[in-house]
Formats: C-alpha cells, structure tokens, sequence
C-alpha cells in the first residue's frame, strides 16, 4: 500500500551489511496518535496518512536509503555509513516535513522518532533497533512530534 519495502526486504538488508561489517543509522518512525485518527476519520483516511508519511519518507531520504514500513503506523529507514548527526538531521527534515505537509482531514499530522547506530549503540541489529525504539519512546514521553537520538542524555 505505501510502495516502501517490506520487512523482509529489510532484514534481507541488515543480514548483507551485518555479513559486511558495515555501520548504519536506524531512524524508526511512529505516527503520533494514530489510532485517534483512524477511529475519528476513518481507516481510509488512515491508509491515506501511512501513504503521506511514506511519500514524505521517500522524498527526503537520500536514494541509498532503505526505506520500509515496520507495522502498524511505525515506519524504519535504514542509512549506509552515516553519522549520527546526520541521521538526526534527516530524521528532523523528515519529521518537520510531515508537520507541514496536507492532510486528508482538518488536523496536524506529527511524528515521534528515534535514532540510533550500528556498532555504536549495540552490538547487533536487535539491540540497535532496541536503541532506536527507546529513544522513539523517550521522544513521545517528552510530548511527541520530535527526534530523539539514542544515548543523548534529556
């Protein structure tokens, strides 16, 4: 439905980099009250959310960027040999992107997100992904409709 890779095309992408010994930045991606739109508009106008968001993904990541829908309204994008910095820059053109982009109903649309790397915040994808999900939880505990990078102190 968004057109982004599935989740088995990414895991296809972090076994060959992992066998290659290759850094990455994870930028995982959360719809903030997702649930409140679909139950007050509609899961159409759902759907028509997941499809902006992923667009706006799209648009604003660089072309070696895997991009994927994760479930539900999280979404992951995976970055080759990229900084943390830049990764939280990319993360926050993303996130102030969908802030200003149309939406199919009379609302602002924002995300939470959380950012973090490989081998610098875990020693495998599940505790770098661990990483990232817990900086996306810290950014939504911090008031949504920001970026979060993993291990920077509040």
């Amino acid at each position: 439905m968004t057109g982004l890779s599935n989740r088995r095309e990414l895991e296809r992408c972090l076994e060959s980099w992992d066998a290659l010994g290759e850094p990455y930045a994870v930028i995982l991606l959360d719809i903030d009250h997702f649930k409140a739109i679909n139950d007050t508009y509609g899961h159409q106008t759902g759907d028509q959310i997941l499809k902006l968001v992923a667009a706006v993904m799209v648009h604003c990541a660089p072309a070696d960027a895997v991009c994927s829908r994760f479930g539900g309204e999280e979404f992951v994008i995976l970055l080759r040999e990229r900084s943390l910095d830049t990764a939280y820059r990319m993360a926050e053109r993303i996130r102030r992107a969908i802030l200003v982009s149309p939406t199919p109903y009379s609302g602002t649309l924002t995300v939470s997100i959380g950012v973090s790397l490989y081998p610098e915040h875990g020693g495998n994808r599940e505790d770098v992904f661990q990483a990232a999900d817990m900086a996306l939880y810290r950014a939504k505990g911090e008031g949504r409709n920001r970026t979060v990078a993993a291990g920077l102190s509040a």
